[in-house]
């Protein structure tokens, strides 16, 4: 049983960090940027983002839902997607 919510807990990590990746395709591909290259940053004040400010559906939570760096509002499609993709 423990290892079945173990490999449950994988996936859903797993899920949740592709669903991260999928909003930067969607996000970048509208904007006609590359998807490997800058790194990701704030659309408001561009501010390149420290590697813990994309730890998927955590990073939104600490951060309350705000840019760490102008505490502009961040979109709630970022942490749907990676739920949904998680589950």
């Amino acid at each position: 049983m423990l290892a079945v919510i173990a490999v449950l807990g994988l996936i859903f990590i797993l899920g949740t960090i592709f669903g991260s990746f999928l909003n930067v395709v969607i996000l970048r591909t509208i904007s006609e940027e590359s998807i490997v290259f800058p790194a990701s940053k704030c659309p408001k004040c561009q501010t390149p983002l420290k590697w813990y400010h994309n730890i998927p559906i955590l990073s939104f939570m600490f951060l309350k839902g705000k840019c760490a760096f102008c505490n502009e509002k961040i979109s709630l499609q970022y942490p749907i997607v990676e739920l949904l993709t998680g589950s």
